[in-house]
């Protein structure tokens, strides 16, 4: 029942498509530097390690600007 306006043209994607969908990069990335070969006993051990990776990798970004 959905009804697509003139003007949008929908594009399919195939089932399995990574390199079409940019987050499975980051699901890749994360896995491969917060979870790969490492025993997380609570979803709340696997919830922290992710936040520990993504502060960590985000760091840089968050950093004050040295003056000119």
């Amino acid at each position: 029942g959905l009804r697509v306006p003139k003007n949008i043209e929908l594009i399919y994607l195939p089932p399995y498509s990574p390199e079409l969908n940019p987050v499975e990069r980051l699901w890749q990335w994360l896995k491969r530097h917060t979870l790969r070969n490492r025993y997380c006993r609570t979803l709340k051990d696997i919830e922290d390690a992710v936040q520990k990776c993504l502060e960590k990798a985000a760091a840089p970004f968050f950093e004050k600007p040295v003056p000119l």
